[in-house]
């Protein structure tokens, strides 16, 4: 099973190739206001210095950031997954997509894959989730 991959997009490790979609998609006011945290601004170094570290970390990142791609390889968005509280078994994530991809399922595939992912560890046992109302309508019809 490829926990990574979807019917619409994957989501794959931050490369330094990413650099400059990560430094253009900090400059997006509209990703920036749903953001749970304000972002001071970064330069393009600090952006590729950032990549490079992500890309160079490999499967000891306890918080990578993650590309989100659709089939035809554009980078559409980031997720950003983090175990919060080990002791616990707690995990929070950051997703965006791009406003130009988005109403595309991509959000929501990229948080199933997640999940599923996450929840198959044993030391996952609950999902923390701080959202916009516009997301939070999208997760209660999931629900149901």
């Amino acid at each position: 099973m490829n926990y990574w991959q979807g019917n619409k997009i994957c989501l794959r490790a931050m490369e330094e190739s990413d650099a400059d979609f990560f430094y253009e998609t900090l400059q997006e006011m509209d990703i920036q206001k749903n953001e749970s945290d304000i972002r001071v601004p970064m330069s393009h170094k600090a952006c590729a210095d950032f990549a490079e570290e992500q890309a160079s970390k490999g499967n000891d990142n306890t918080s990578p950031f993650l590309i989100i791609e659709d089939k035809d390889k554009n980078r559409v968005g980031m997720a950003s997954p983090s175990i919060e509280d080990s002791r616990v078994g707690v995990f929070t994530s950051g997703i965006f997509i791009k406003p130009e991809f988005q109403r595309k399922g991509y959000a929501q595939e990229a948080t199933m894959l997640l999940e599923k992912y996450l929840f198959s560890l044993p030391q996952i046992k609950r999902l923390k989730c701080k959202c916009c109302k516009k997301i939070l309508k999208i997760l209660i019809m999931l629900q149901t």
